[in-house]
């Protein structure tokens, strides 16, 4: 791959992103293309956050010397949450079970973990369902104010953004506008809330809030 080439991809999707921050997603060893060349590619362009799947892909980034915001998203009750909380890396939220094992490892490390929740507005594979999000965000406000955790961010995915148009866009913005109006009445107000990915980025402006997730698609 021409690391060039991503660079000036990069540009290009910050021409279209307007104030959001970028997060480039290098999971799966960045797709194939590696883990740790794209992660300092990804940072000498400027962008701001990294994100992996896998939990192990972040602390690896950050056993390598990646210091900056790092956010992670896919986490097992085997996962390692402690480690992850010691190398301040955010943590992906979506029910209760894994609420429960960040404040605990929180608790162990005598720190606060840094956490996003992330609501189902429509894609189905992740995220707290909605019928389930209030209960999610009153557990999750009990524990920022025992001091266990900090609620940073609030976050979805869009299941069909590359096709300019489909309705399911509009609705899931709706879902997902209507989580944060939850979320703040309960009294979270996050410092990032991310639901656009490079198609939204390009396609559907009213997604670009203050966070953009960026794909490997970049890259093409």
């Amino acid at each position: 791959m021409d690391l060039n080439a991503l660079r000036h991809n990069v540009q290009v999707i910050r021409e279209h992103a307007g104030d959001a921050q970028l997060m480039a997603v290098v999971k799966a060893n960045a797709y194939g293309h590696g883990l740790l060349r794209c992660a300092r590619t990804f940072r000498e362009a400027g962008v701001g956050w990294l994100a992996t799947a896998d939990p192990q892909e972040a602390l690896l980034l950050r056993s390598a010397g990646e210091r900056g915001c790092l956010f992670a998203w896919l986490w097992t009750p085997h996962s390692p949450f402690a480690a992850a909380v010691e190398e301040d890396i955010d943590i992906s939220v979506s029910a209760l079970w894994d609420l429960r094992m960040v404040t605990g490892a929180a608790y162990a490390c005598r720190r606060r973990a840094r956490i996003h929740l992330e609501v189902d507005t429509g894609l189905g594979r992740n995220g707290c369902p909605m019928p389930q999000w209030e209960e999610l965000l009153v557990a999750a406000v009990k524990a920022q104010q025992a001091g266990t955790i900090d609620v940073v961010g609030v976050w979805s995915h869009l299941a069909m953004a590359e096709e300019h148009g489909h309705p399911s866009v509009h609705q899931q913005l709706a879902h997902f506008q209507r989580a944060l109006t939850l979320a703040e009445a309960a009294g979270i107000t996050p410092q990032v809330r991310h639901l656009a990915n490079s198609a939204a980025t390009l396609l559907w402006p009213r997604t670009r809030l203050c966070g953009i997730g960026l794909g490997m698609s970049i890259t093409m």
